[in-house]
């Protein structure tokens, strides 16, 4: 969510874009996020900038 942060917040300089590709890294390889997938990401990003208790449970099924 801190990497996803940061990229909205540059969005806000000029000549930044709103697109955004994400993959994820680990011991297993390499994940490219699907697309679909990250505009749900903005809906848990809304919570965990809110602070919501329940953000975190939101990301399990994004990343499977």
């Amino acid at each position: 969510m801190i990497v996803y942060e940061a990229k909205k917040m540059a969005e806000k300089a000029p000549g930044v874009g709103n697109r955004t590709d994400i993959c994820i890294m680990n011991s297993k390889g390499i994940i490219e996020f699907p697309r679909d997938k990250i505009s749900e990401l903005q809906t848990t990003y809304e919570k965990w900038v809110r602070k919501e208790a329940d953000w975190a449970s939101d990301l399990d099924p994004l990343l499977k």
